[in-house]
This record gives structure tokens, C-alpha cells and sequence, in this order.
């Protein structure tokens, strides 16, 4: 699924604007920085799948849901790796496009 999202965002990326008043764009963006994030979104995953692998079964009473809790945790760790590698392989390719997008813009879209 990480993938799929990763390939159906190159394919079809979001249309970004022209043009962009300097005092409302975004920052330049760093490629330490895209990769923390990363990193912190997908360990943020990988330590919820293991919450649910193996924390919420024992805490938890049993009902008809505990024996789904192990699947679902070890889905959510294989989105959490996923994200991690594809979000490593693509970061610098989204800095650079980012980046090279608010250098086109120039200062002002009127210019003389």
C-alpha cells in the first residue's frame, strides 16, 4: 500500500500554484529535516503496531476483538517500514522538487 501511494503520487502529483506572495510561502525544505519527519511518522507507526501486537492483548479483557489485534498490529508495522523506506528513497527527489518550485517563482508575478 505504501507503494502504491508512493507510485500514485509521482504519477499524479497535486497541482501546486504559480505563484505565491512572499510573506504566505513555505520554507525551503532540508533533506535532514524531510527524513526526521519520516522517520517520526513511521516510528510513530511501527511503535503502534507493537502497542498492538502484543500490549493491548494482554491489558485488555477478551471479546471477539482480541484475536483481530494481532493482525491489525502487524499491519500497521509493515506500514510503519514501509513508510520509513519509501519515505527515505523519495525525500530527496520532494526536496529538490520542492525547492527548485519556490525558486521559479521569483520575487513578484508582475514583473516589468
Amino acid at each position: 500500500m505504501t507503494y502504491l501511494s508512493y507510485w500514485m503520487g509521482r504519477k499524479w502529483p497535486d497541482p501546486k500554484p504559480t505563484f505565491v506572495a512572499v510573506f504566505s510561502r513555505p520554507d525551503a525544505k532540508t533533506l535532514p529535516n524531510e527524513r526526521r519527519l519520516t522517520t517520526f511518522s513511521a516510528g510513530a507507526m511501527i511503535v503502534g503496531g507493537l502497542i498492538c501486537l502484543f500490549l493491548l492483548p494482554r491489558i485488555l479483557p477478551v471479546t471477539v476483538w482480541t484475536f483481530f489485534w494481532a493482525p491489525m498490529g502487524a499491519h500497521i508495522i509493515g506500514q510503519g517500514v514501509g513508510t520509513l523506506i519509501f519515505g527515505w528513497i523519495a525525500a530527496p527527489k520532494d526536496v529538490a522538487e520542492h525547492n527548485a518550485w519556490l525558486a521559479k517563482m521569483g520575487s513578484s508575478p508582475h514583473r516589468n
